[in-house]
Protein backbone atom coordinates (compact mmCIF):
# COMPACT_ATOMS: atom_id res chain seq x y z
CA UNK A 1 0.00 0.00 0.00
CA UNK A 2 2.88 2.36 0.67
CA UNK A 3 4.21 1.86 -2.84
CA UNK A 4 0.72 2.54 -4.19
CA UNK A 5 0.55 5.77 -2.17
CA UNK A 6 3.95 6.81 -3.48
CA UNK A 7 2.88 6.21 -7.09
CA UNK A 8 -0.45 7.98 -6.60
CA UNK A 9 1.02 11.09 -4.95
CA UNK A 10 3.87 11.24 -7.46
CA UNK A 11 1.42 11.11 -10.36
CA UNK A 12 -1.53 13.14 -9.05
CA UNK A 13 -0.42 15.06 -5.96
CA UNK A 14 -1.36 14.94 -2.30
CA UNK A 15 -4.85 16.29 -2.78
CA UNK A 16 -5.76 13.11 -4.67
CA UNK A 17 -4.59 10.82 -1.86
CA UNK A 18 -7.71 9.50 -0.15
CA UNK A 19 -8.55 6.14 1.33
CA UNK A 20 -10.62 5.32 -1.76
CA UNK A 21 -7.96 6.39 -4.26
CA UNK A 22 -5.31 4.47 -2.33
CA UNK A 23 -7.46 1.33 -2.25
CA UNK A 24 -8.02 1.59 -6.01
CA UNK A 25 -4.31 2.18 -6.72
CA UNK A 26 -3.24 -0.68 -4.47
CA UNK A 27 -5.95 -3.04 -5.73
CA UNK A 28 -7.22 -3.74 -2.22
CA UNK A 29 -10.44 -3.08 -0.36
CA UNK A 30 -11.18 0.19 1.39
CA UNK A 31 -11.36 -1.78 4.65
CA UNK A 32 -7.84 -3.12 4.14
CA UNK A 33 -6.50 0.41 3.73
CA UNK A 34 -8.33 1.72 6.78
CA UNK A 35 -7.16 -1.27 8.81
CA UNK A 36 -3.52 -0.62 7.87
CA UNK A 37 -3.68 3.17 8.12
CA UNK A 38 -6.25 4.64 10.54
CA UNK A 39 -5.52 8.17 9.25
CA UNK A 40 -4.29 9.41 5.88
CA UNK A 41 -1.40 11.13 7.70
CA UNK A 42 -0.16 7.65 8.63
CA UNK A 43 0.27 6.94 4.92
CA UNK A 44 2.14 10.22 4.49
CA UNK A 45 4.47 9.28 7.34
CA UNK A 46 5.16 5.77 6.05
CA UNK A 47 6.20 6.86 2.54
CA UNK A 48 9.10 9.12 3.52
CA UNK A 49 10.30 6.47 5.98
CA UNK A 50 10.55 4.05 3.05
CA UNK A 51 12.36 6.71 1.01
CA UNK A 52 14.76 7.46 3.84
CA UNK A 53 15.71 3.79 4.24
CA UNK A 54 16.22 3.47 0.49
CA UNK A 55 18.24 6.68 0.28
CA UNK A 56 20.56 5.87 3.15
CA UNK A 57 21.19 2.38 1.77
CA UNK A 58 22.19 3.91 -1.59
CA UNK A 59 24.35 6.61 -0.02
CA UNK A 60 26.25 4.03 2.02
CA UNK A 61 27.74 2.73 -1.24
CA UNK A 62 29.76 5.95 -1.66
CA UNK A 63 33.35 5.34 -0.69
CA UNK A 64 34.92 8.75 -1.38
CA UNK A 65 33.76 12.32 -1.02
CA UNK A 66 34.08 12.70 -4.79
CA UNK A 67 31.46 10.00 -5.21
CA UNK A 68 29.02 11.21 -2.57
CA UNK A 69 26.35 12.46 -4.99
CA UNK A 70 26.54 9.57 -7.49
CA UNK A 71 24.44 7.15 -5.39
CA UNK A 72 21.87 9.90 -4.84
CA UNK A 73 21.71 10.46 -8.58
CA UNK A 74 21.32 6.71 -9.19
CA UNK A 75 18.52 6.55 -6.63
CA UNK A 76 16.61 9.41 -8.26
CA UNK A 77 16.84 7.68 -11.63
CA UNK A 78 15.79 4.30 -10.30
CA UNK A 79 12.95 5.59 -8.07
CA UNK A 80 11.52 8.77 -9.65
CA UNK A 81 8.13 8.28 -7.96
CA UNK A 82 9.80 8.23 -4.55
CA UNK A 83 11.58 11.50 -5.32
CA UNK A 84 8.33 13.16 -6.41
CA UNK A 85 6.48 11.80 -3.38
CA UNK A 86 9.08 13.11 -0.95
CA UNK A 87 9.16 16.55 -2.57
CA UNK A 88 5.38 16.84 -2.42
CA UNK A 89 5.18 15.70 1.20
CA UNK A 90 7.99 18.05 2.29
CA UNK A 91 6.34 21.01 0.57
CA UNK A 92 2.99 20.08 2.10
CA UNK A 93 4.61 20.05 5.57
CA UNK A 94 4.87 23.82 5.33
CA UNK A 95 1.11 24.15 5.74
CA UNK A 96 0.38 21.01 7.74
CA UNK A 97 1.91 21.14 11.22
CA UNK A 98 1.35 17.40 11.75
CA UNK A 99 3.86 16.71 8.96
CA UNK A 100 6.59 19.06 10.22
CA UNK A 101 8.08 16.55 12.71
CA UNK A 102 8.31 14.06 9.84
CA UNK A 103 10.12 16.58 7.63
CA UNK A 104 12.50 17.49 10.45
CA UNK A 105 13.25 13.84 11.25
CA UNK A 106 13.88 13.18 7.55
CA UNK A 107 16.40 16.00 7.28
CA UNK A 108 17.98 15.16 10.64
CA UNK A 109 18.63 11.59 9.46
CA UNK A 110 20.29 12.85 6.26
CA UNK A 111 22.30 15.40 8.24
CA UNK A 112 23.52 12.73 10.67
CA UNK A 113 24.42 10.41 7.81
CA UNK A 114 26.29 13.16 5.96
CA UNK A 115 28.23 14.09 9.12
CA UNK A 116 29.18 10.46 9.69
CA UNK A 117 30.22 10.08 6.05
CA UNK A 118 32.50 13.12 6.27
CA UNK A 119 34.07 11.82 9.48
CA UNK A 120 34.69 8.43 7.82
CA UNK A 121 36.50 10.32 5.05
CA UNK A 122 38.76 11.95 7.62
CA UNK A 123 37.09 15.33 7.12
CA UNK A 124 35.77 17.56 9.85
CA UNK A 125 31.96 17.36 9.84
CA UNK A 126 31.67 21.10 9.36
CA UNK A 127 28.03 22.20 9.56
CA UNK A 128 28.37 24.41 6.50
CA UNK A 129 29.77 21.58 4.36
CA UNK A 130 27.05 19.23 5.59
CA UNK A 131 24.42 21.80 4.64
CA UNK A 132 25.96 22.35 1.19
CA UNK A 133 26.01 18.61 0.45
CA UNK A 134 22.41 18.29 1.58
CA UNK A 135 21.39 21.27 -0.54
CA UNK A 136 23.09 19.72 -3.58
CA UNK A 137 21.16 16.51 -3.03
CA UNK A 138 17.91 18.41 -2.59
CA UNK A 139 18.59 20.38 -5.74
CA UNK A 140 19.11 17.18 -7.72
CA UNK A 141 15.84 15.74 -6.43
CA UNK A 142 13.82 18.93 -7.03
CA UNK A 143 15.24 19.40 -10.53
CA UNK A 144 14.37 15.81 -11.45
CA UNK A 145 10.85 16.21 -10.13
CA UNK A 146 10.22 19.59 -11.76
CA UNK A 147 12.02 19.20 -15.08
CA UNK A 148 11.80 15.46 -15.61
CA UNK A 149 14.07 12.87 -17.07
CA UNK A 150 15.58 14.91 -19.91
CA UNK A 151 17.02 17.52 -17.58
CA UNK A 152 18.46 14.82 -15.37
CA UNK A 153 20.31 13.20 -18.26
CA UNK A 154 22.46 16.31 -18.52
CA UNK A 155 23.18 16.19 -14.81
CA UNK A 156 24.28 12.55 -15.06
CA UNK A 157 27.08 13.53 -17.39
CA UNK A 158 28.24 16.20 -14.96
CA UNK A 159 28.28 13.92 -11.93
Amino acid sequence: MIDAAIRLVAREGLTKLTFRSLAAEAGVSLGAVRHSFPAIEDVLKAGPQRGLQLSLAHLESAERIEDFLSPAYDLILSHPDMAAFEVKVMIEAQGRPELLPLARAHYDAFRDFTRSFLEAQGLAPDDALVQVLMALGDGMVYQRVVFGEDHHADMGRQI
